[in-house]
């Protein structure tokens, strides 16, 4: 079995339910949340996004480990999502990939824990995936830097460095990125990016 620290993050469709030892075999994965921007949406982004990428993966074998930034609960009016951990106590080479939600997350904000995990995720080698705002943390991480990558085109100015290819699931080694989150694809008619990045981020895990 390879060790955690030689694959990473975790966006994706379903593959098979998978037994509590099964899960185990195939190692952890790191979602980690940050707040949407639109506390109205909560509900919205977390049962077309969030959610479907957390059931995707353990049906596909794996554990998810979802850190928010302050370690509790993303809720909306229905619908919630527990935490297992704050930012704060999470390290990249306790997983085997990471994954970062959109969930209309603000681009003018990220948390300098995600930095870090990210950071450590690089360092381990680990596969990354980020989905629309989310993509600034790879950013600000420095995970872009000669790499291609996707965002949607009116959020291009958050990103400093990196090679920009559309809006669509890009993938450039370890990196995977997507533009078009759940919100914006209902918004503008488009395509919701989230299984195909799904998809191939299972394709990058041990």
């Amino acid at each position: 079995m390879r060790r955690p620290c030689l694959a990473f993050l975790v966006l994706a469709a379903a593959m098979g339910v998978a037994s509590p030892l099964g899960a185990e075999a195939r190692g952890k994965i790191l979602m980690l949340l940050r707040s949407p921007q639109n506390s109205i949406i909560i509900d919205f982004v977390t049962a077309h996004e969030a959610t479907p990428i957390k059931t995707a993966l353990e049906q596909a074998g794996y554990l998810v480990s979802v850190a928010t930034e302050d370690g509790h609960p993303l809720a909306g009016k229905t619908i919630s999502l527990n935490a297992d951990l704050p930012m704060a106590e999470a390290k990249a080479q306790d997983y085997v990939g990471i994954v970062l939600p959109c969930l209309d997350s603000p681009t003018t904000f990220v948390p300098d824990e995600a930095v870090r995990v990210v950071k450590e995720a690089l360092a381990c080698g680990l596969p990354i995936a980020a989905q629309c705002t989310s993509v600034v943390v790879l950013s600000k991480a420095g995970a872009l830097e000669g790499k291609r990558y996707a965002m949607h085109s009116s959020l291009k100015w958050a990103i400093k460095e990196g090679i920009y290819s559309g809006e669509g699931v890009v993938r450039d080694g370890n990196i995977l990125s997507s533009g078009i989150s759940p919100d914006i694809a209902r918004r503008e008619g488009t395509q919701d990016g989230t299984p195909e990045l799904t998809r191939i981020f299972l394709s990058m895990l041990p």
